[in-house]
């Protein structure tokens, strides 16, 4: 096999590289240098040249807040790169492997979303994804959409890596009414190559995988705080104070900051299809790992 992964510089290509899998070992990564959607170019020739076995987009313009600003590009990376690469997998009879978010949905449930509900979106990121996600759908290609949530690991930019970045700071207000499923990216990176390692056929549709636990963002900075001073890897930490999406939101934009709305409820459910290929992953047995690598680097 020979998949192709875009998006190589992402914190999801980075954990499938890591991975020492039949279909991984055989993977090519490409990432701005080779397919850059703000760039004009024949992207599809290049795909359709390479003839992948597969084509795993991770890629995505997950800047919430500058996606407001910015929506032309939010919609060229999310929406139009998904859609040339559905296209191009449909000539090439190859499957498609293509990597969502639970900001497709507005908030407003109460219980963890499923895969077949209804998706109203709150900002102009939610939009571009789901607008990929049409599009992936309409191509006619064999498609795997995975939604996941609150993706961290030990690179890029996330919610562990900006916490362990403050944790010098003497007090941290974090938004205590956000809930939602923390997920590993390294397990979500595990579940898409079991998807290609296995000789189960897993059916064109749309799927949810995310973290085990679900918490608020403060309870997420509260385990992770907690997880490095166990390990001994901070000496103390910050007083973390609870406060709302409204006055944190308010607050940001009284200092000239465009904030996007988010959705307050973003529980996603577990298909349970994909539980043939990988177990669900628990957020808080990663987080020791995570954090270890972080600390290792920025004291290295």
């Amino acid at each position: 096999m020979n998949p192709l992964i875009i998006g190589k510089n992402g914190q999801l290509a980075f954990c499938l590289s890591s991975l020492n899998s039949r279909s991984i070992r055989g993977a090519t990564f490409w990432g701005r240098d080779e397919l850059n959607w703000l760039e004009p170019d024949d992207h599809t020739e290049k795909i359709l040249n390479f003839k992948p076995s597969h084509i795993i987009n991770t890629s995505a313009y997950t800047a919430v807040d500058a996606a407001e600003l910015h929506q032309s590009d939010a919609f060229r990376v999310n929406a139009t790169g998904p859609e040339i690469l559905a296209h191009a997998a449909k000539r090439l009879s190859v499957p498609l492997i293509h990597i969502s978010t639970d900001y497709v949905f507005d908030g407003n449930a109460s219980r963890p979303y499923t895969a077949d509900q209804p998706c109203h979106p709150l900002n102009v990121y939610g939009a571009s994804k789901l607008d990929g996600e049409i599009r992936v759908k309409e191509s006619g290609c064999h498609y795997v959409i995975i939604r996941s949530s609150w993706v961290f690991s030990e690179t890029g930019s996330n919610f562990v890596s900006t916490m362990m970045g403050l944790n010098a700071s003497p007090e941290l207000s974090v938004v205590n009414d956000q809930i939602g499923r923390p997920t590993y990216a390294g397990d979500l990176a595990k579940l898409i190559a079991s998807i290609l390692d296995s000789d189960t056929h897993l059916d064109s549709g749309t799927y949810h995988y995310s973290g085990g636990d679900q918490v608020t963002w403060f309870e997420f900075a509260d385990a992770i705080f907690d997880t490095a001073l166990r390990h001994k890897l901070i000496n103390s930490r910050p007083t973390l104070i609870p406060t709302t999406t409204n006055r944190f939101q308010s607050s940001q934009r009284a200092n000239g900051k465009t904030v996007a709305t988010r959705p307050l409820f973003g529980v996603l459910n577990h298909s349970p299809e994909l539980s043939d290929f990988a177990p669900i992953g628990n957020w808080r047995d990663s987080l020791p790992n995570v954090i270890t690598t972080l600390t290792n680097r920025k004291n290295g």
